[in-house]
């Protein structure tokens, strides 16, 4: 099953929504009659889906890797005291 950079084009503007309403009928027409179009739409979710998971994680990753850097390093002792002013200045 090879799918065109057209086909692949189309189906991501379908799965963002980005279709007018005759364009999204026609496609999902399109999808009724073609099983492997049907089959590439729900292949490309998965994997639309699974970068973006992939992508919160990594930056999840980075996030964690700063706070640590500036929450536990002894040279950032200053820095630490100061946020903590500022987020406890209405106890």
């Amino acid at each position: 099953m090879r799918t065109s950079l057209t086909e692949i084009a189309q189906i991501e503007s379908y799965l963002q929504g980005k279709l007018g309403i005759a364009a999204t009928l026609l496609f999902e027409v399109r999808m009724l009659l073609e099983p492997s179009l049907s089959a590439s739409v729900k292949l490309q979710k998965i994997i639309s889906e699974t970068v973006l998971l992939h992508g919160r994680n990594q930056l999840r990753k980075e996030l964690t890797a700063i706070d640590h850097k500036l929450f536990t390093a002894a040279d950032k002792r200053a820095f630490r005291t100061e946020i903590d002013q500022i987020f406890n200045q209405d106890k």
